[in-house]
């Protein structure tokens, strides 16, 4: 058995509208497999057929569960890269919200942000320019630039993230800027770390439903949905817990999120946030570009 064909029989990467006993015995759904090994590999419903590379081929979405205006940067980068925009159901799970902006956030030396949307709640005070920055990663870095900060990265999640801190030689005091709802308490992992934050809430994450358009899709299609974050997560296996599995994918930005993530689909895990990576991991999974 070629190595491809046993990867997908592994992750049981198979569609179909009453799928059925179509793995061996003892097959892993929650294996996390390396990007590398599913270079060439698309997905179906039924109807589909195995191909002799072990390829699928059949109706197919990608599934884009961010904040609505992420999830259209991420669409206009798939569809640039090649991947078209019919294959696109922007359903976001998260809207959200800004709330005031404290009085006191000129006294900070440095601020710490974990999302673009803390960089943008801040932004409404107009900081001074040339701020230190600590973004969970590069994308957050990069809206932290283009507003004035001097923003450095960590590697994409929160544990990188107070250890950049932690090793760094930090002015403070420290302003985190972050949501009402958190995936891990940063402030209690720099306390550990012998570093003090004080945190600020500056905008709200409200819960939203999956769209009837992405609903329909998992129902009748072979979907890739990336995840960006632990919260989302849990809300998709919310919403989507009930759903059959058609050989849906999720692409996973940390190993967090896969642990977190209960759907039996399978998962695979990226190292970090960077879009071009995203990019790049479904357009192998949906075998685009790819000789046939």
């Amino acid at each position: 058995m070629c190595r491809r064909r046993m990867i997908v029989r592994m992750v049981q990467y198979w569609c179909a509208d009453d799928p059925i006993a179509a793995r061996d015995d003892g097959a892993d759904a929650d294996l996390v497999i390396d990007p590398v090994l599913w270079q060439g590999l698309s997905c179906a419903d039924a109807g589909s057929r195995w191909m002799d590379e072990g390829v699928i081929e059949g109706p197919r979405a990608v599934i884009i569960t961010r904040p609505h205006d992420a999830a259209k940067r991420l669409s206009v980068a798939l569809e640039e890269a090649g991947v078209p925009s019919e294959l696109h159901v922007i359903s976001p799970l998260f809207a959200i919200r800004m709330l005031a902006v404290p009085h006191d956030h000129a006294q900070y030396e440095a601020m710490v942000f974990t999302s673009e949307n803390g960089v943008a709640a801040i932004a409404r005070a107009r900081p001074r320019r040339g701020l230190k920055a600590y973004c969970v990663g590069s994308r957050t870095a990069t809206v932290a630039r283009q507003v004035g900060f001097e923003a450095i990265a960590a590697d994409g999640t929160s544990d990188s993230l107070a250890d950049l801190i932690a090793q760094t030689d930090v002015q403070e005091p420290i302003l985190y800027v972050r949501g009402r709802v958190v995936a891990r308490d940063l402030a209690s992992m720099l306390k550990i770390r012998g570093v003090a934050l004080d945190e600020r809430v500056m905008y709200e994450q409200v819960p939203q439903n999956l769209s009837a358009r992405a609903r329909a899709a998992l129902h009748t299609k072979c979907c890739i949905l990336p995840l960006f974050s632990e919260k989302t997560a849990i809300r998709l296996d919310e919403q989507a817990g009930d759903l059959p599995d058609l050989g849906h994918c999720v692409i996973c930005m940390s190993g967090a999120i896969a642990q977190t993530l209960r759907v039996q689909w399978t998962k695979v895990v990226l190292d970090g946030t960077d879009i071009s990576n995203t990019v790049s991991a479904i357009k192998a999974r949906l075998s685009i570009g790819q000789a046939r």
